[in-house]
Order: structure tokens, then sequence, then C-alpha cells
């Protein structure tokens, strides 16, 4: 039998008005469906989605990441909050001249 892979996503804290998230309840419903991926979310007062919202989608809210297998957000993660030998995914928009 296959590992089940975890996938978090954090808090966003970069900005105070940041309100993104780099997953939907939607993605997160799609990716959990065949029970071979696990998705923790930490909670956000913030989030243009709510935590009801995930673990409606089959997520579970957690503030711990550190057993996540990968680590998605928006806006890059401050250095004190990295967990050491963690995955992370995090986008960003260029503005080119």
């Amino acid at each position: 039998m296959e590992k089940v892979k975890t996938i978090g996503i954090i808090r966003e804290v970069k900005s105070k008005w940041e309100r993104r998230c780099a997953l939907t309840p939607k993605e997160v419903k799609e990716l959990t469906a065949d029970g071979t991926i696990k998705v923790l979310v930490q909670p956000s007062p913030s989030r243009c989605y709510t935590d009801e919202e995930f673990i409606e989608a089959g997520a579970q809210i957690e503030e711990n990441l550190s057993s996540c297998d990968v680590v998605f957000g928006v806006k890059e993660v401050p250095i004190p909050s990295l967990i050491a030998d963690k995955t992370y995914f995090f986008f960003s928009h260029t503005i080119k001249a």
C-alpha cells in the first residue's frame, strides 16, 4: 500500500491584508478524494476561504505543519517560520519593465 502524502497550506503572514490561498477548497476535495493525499491547513481568520470550507472539503485544520511532505503558500515564508527538511512551494508575480 502506498504511503499517504501530506500537503500543508500555510497561513499567510507576510502581509496583513493577504487573503489569498495557494489551494482552494475545491482543489483540496479533488486531491483528497482517493485517500492518497492528506491536506493540513493552518487556521486563518483572514483567508478568503473559511476553515470550515476546508474541513468540508476534506482537509484538517492544524497549526503544526511539521508532518507535511510539502508546504504551499502564496508568499514566501519568513525564515524563522521555515520547518527544516520540508519542500516549500510559493507563488509570486513579477512586474517586468
